[in-house]
């Protein structure tokens, strides 16, 4: 399954990306928590954009496991593990 990252954004605190798998799309929301802690940083837009991998590689995780809401995810720094 090849997916990609499209229009990472940080926008009133949460961070807003969409995950693209052939005609399916996710969007999936960030929370501000998750970006800090996978990022070691203050969360903004350089940030988000700077972990795409790994936000890509956790969509994934809960898109294959059915952790997803109809179109929508949300990764929470409940989600944020140290292999990460």
């Amino acid at each position: 399954m090849l997916m990609n990252i499209l229009q990472p954004r940080y926008q009133d605190q949460i961070g807003r990306l969409q995950l693209a798998d052939g005609s399916m799309l996710w969007n999936v929301y960030v929370t501000t928590g998750a970006i800090e802690k996978l990022s070691n940083a203050a969360a903004d837009e350089a940030s988000l954009g700077q972990m795409a991998d790994a936000l890509r590689e956790i969509a994934s995780d809960k898109v294959r496991t059915g952790q997803t809401l109809s179109d929508t995810i949300w990764i929470r720094s409940l989600d944020i593990h140290k292999a990460h």
